[in-house]
């Protein structure tokens, strides 16, 4: 009847008079008949037309013989408790170019949906959300390769009334001998209670209060180990001068210290951070390439360099203990 009323009666006469026979048959009299839709997309549609039999949505989403303007199919109804969350998971069998329609209603808080279909049938998957002015969205969902997709509706009991689902079948097309198998799928559906913005900015602040904490905490480890480097075993450091070589990933090292201290002094020019570890890392380098930069006629042009290296050698330490001295 959907095809006659959309198609014309023609469709049916050449596809009974065609040599093929079921959907072929039917694709070739659209085809003869300068349609560009085949059966697969006609069948989608009816699936919609037979649920929702509005013309309001196009007029391929409804009955055009007036006699069928009140016809429609009756959805299994999925009911979601309003008070609390929840979830519910179901399975089902479906056999090719069979409709199957479920409508989830209720639920507190936002909704997450998901699908999971035989992998090794190719499934297709419509499906309506409707809000509470009777205004509803039709819409298809996107499966993977594993037949797996997920939808998900922020504030579902405050904007939305439903959501229908129709997940269906239609890859064989010819070779049907009346006993065809049936396909598995399954969904999983949740609701969330969603935190106010008051509840969220509560939550942000406790979280940002614990990061500070933990901070506080990572801060009082190092000074220990500064203070027990600085300790070295009841010996003194002496910063007046630097003795040894400095360079790239030297660790729990007295010598960084001083020379850490001392790129401090040199102000936020050189060393914006100043942070004096005792770890001769990526910021001490920095420090220090800035600082032979800046000396750059008395550390590196005598060396054929014009750009920092970051290694505190020979020439580095000579100009650093010269200020030093001063």
């Amino acid at each position: 009847q959907y095809l006659v009323d959309h198609y014309g009666i023609k469709i049916l006469v050449d596809s009974l008079q065609s040599s093929k026979i079921g959907i072929p048959s039917l694709d070739e009299a659209l085809q003869k008949n300068g349609f560009k839709q085949d059966f697969s997309q006609i069948f989608a549609d009816w699936l919609l037309a037979v649920l929702i039999n509005d013309c309001n949505f196009g007029p391929r989403y409804c009955y055009l013989n007036p006699n069928l303007k009140n016809l429609k199919i009756s959805p299994l109804v999925h009911f979601l408790p309003l008070v609390t969350e929840g979830s519910l998971t179901v399975s089902y069998l479906i056999k090719e170019w069979a409709g199957n329609w479920q409508k989830i209603i209720g639920g507190k808080g936002s909704l997450v949906f998901e699908f999971d279909g035989q992998d090794d049938k190719d499934f297709n998957f419509l499906y309506i959300i409707c809000d509470y002015q009777e205004k509803c969205l039709l819409d298809s969902l996107d499966l993977d390769k594993d037949q797996k997709g997920k939808i998900t509706l922020s504030e579902f009991d405050v904007k939305y009334t439903s959501l229908t689902i129709i997940p269906f079948i239609q890859t064989k097309v010819s070779g049907y001998n009346g006993s065809e198998p049936s396909y598995q799928f399954s969904w999983m559906i949740s609701t969330k209670e969603e935190k106010s913005e008051a509840e969220k900015e509560a939550e942000l602040i406790n979280r940002l209060l614990a990061r500070i904490e933990d901070l506080k905490r990572q801060i009082s480890e190092v000074q220990v180990k500064i203070d027990g480097i600085l300790a070295n075993r009841g010996q003194k450091i002496n910063c007046s001068k630097i003795e040894k070589d400095l360079y790239f990933g030297m660790r729990n090292n007295p010598e960084v210290i001083c020379l850490q201290e001392f790129l401090k002094a040199r102000g936020v020019d050189i060393y914006p951070e100043g942070l004096v570890t005792s770890n001769f890392l990526f910021l001490t380098r920095l420090a220090v390439i800035r600082f032979q930069e800046k000396y750059a006629d008395e550390i590196l042009r005598p060396l054929g360099l014009e750009r920092g290296t970051g290694y505190v050698g020979v020439a580095t330490r000579a100009k650093i203990n010269s200020i030093l001295s001063k």
